[in-house]
């Protein structure tokens, strides 16, 4: 037998319904870093929140983190700005790191590898420092670069001019016990074709992305398909603003809705449609002074 066919033989493992429903959530806004660079505004998640939102997914112990390889690149030594200038260094390294992911019963479920570039400066004084702080850069920039290939919730949406939607929407292979979406109705489908401006079949799986505004029904009452595509369309722009999700997060979500239409409530099926449209204004408004100030 070949070491090929030893591998094959490993049965590899599988995420569980509950990990995958996770990684298909959007990314919590609250978790995006950002930084301004060669004049831009750009968004990234933060080395230790990769390596904090791992563990919640998949369990203390359930991924491998490891360097492959590091070498040191080049240093460059200057003087600093000044009346009265100290001399300076750059140090360079590059760093390949490999990302291990396990389930439950530690099998393998997927292995990825990458690598970055990381750099550190400062006073030529504080050599050995700067060293250590360019590897720790290069490593923790290919971590994240490993980690993008788990889905939006490690920041691969960020890469979509730093969006906080769900880029993957679904996968072909689910895990056993998923929950299937329910189809949208083909009254439901027109709707949203007429909203974007586009031409859908029934066979047709649109998504809520860029959904902005659905028709008034002809007979001018609203009905059960408009209040549905008006609360998904609620959600999904608090998920664009940041606010937590889940049980944590259904708190701070209500307590927005009644500020906004100045009523307690106890459910978002508790608010009516105009309450909902209420609220999605709002939000847009508070997307819009984001983007602004961004």
């Amino acid at each position: 037998m070949t070491e090929h066919d030893t591998v094959l033989d490993i049965e590899r493992g599988q995420i569980s319904a509950a990990q995958y429903e996770t990684l298909m959530r959007p990314l919590n806004g609250t978790r995006v870093a950002k930084r301004s660079q060669g004049g831009k505004q750009l968004s990234y998640l933060e080395a230790w929140d990769v390596k904090a939102h791992l563990t919640r997914v998949f369990g203390f112990g359930g991924w491998d983190l490891q360097m492959l390889d590091y070498h040191y690149v080049t240093a460059r030594e200057y003087q600093s700005s000044g009346d009265n200038p100290k001399p300076m260094v750059e140090v360079i390294y590059s760093a390949r790191m490999q990302l291990t992911v396990r389930d439950e019963q530690g099998r393998e479920v997927c292995r990825h590898s990458e690598a970055a570039v990381g750099s550190a400066s400062g006073p030529a004084s504080m050599l050995g420092e700067h060293h250590d702080n360019a590897v720790k850069q290069a490593a923790s920039d290919a971590l994240k670069r490993c980690a993008i290939n788990l889905g939006s919730q490690f920041g691969l949406s960020l890469y979509d001019n730093g969006s906080t939607r769900e880029v993957i929407r679904g996968t072909v292979v689910k895990p056993e016990g998923v929950a299937e979406q329910e189809a949208p109705s083909e009254k439901q489908q027109q709707a949203l074709a007429a909203s974007v401006g586009a031409a859908v079949t029934p066979t047709d799986q649109p998504s809520n992305e860029g959904h902005t505004e659905t028709p008034e029904p002809e007979s001018g009452e609203p009905q059960p398909d408009d209040i549905v595509t008006r609360r998904r369309e609620m959600f999904a722009l608090m998920n664009e603003a940041g606010f937590s999700t889940g049980d944590a997060g259904r708190e701070e979500r209500l307590g927005y809705c009644a500020s906004v239409i100045d009523r307690q409530v106890e459910s978002s099926s508790d608010l009516t449609r105009d309450e909902v449209v209420k609220v999605i204004a709002a939000l847009r408004v508070l997307l819009d002074r984001e983007k602004a100030t961004a």
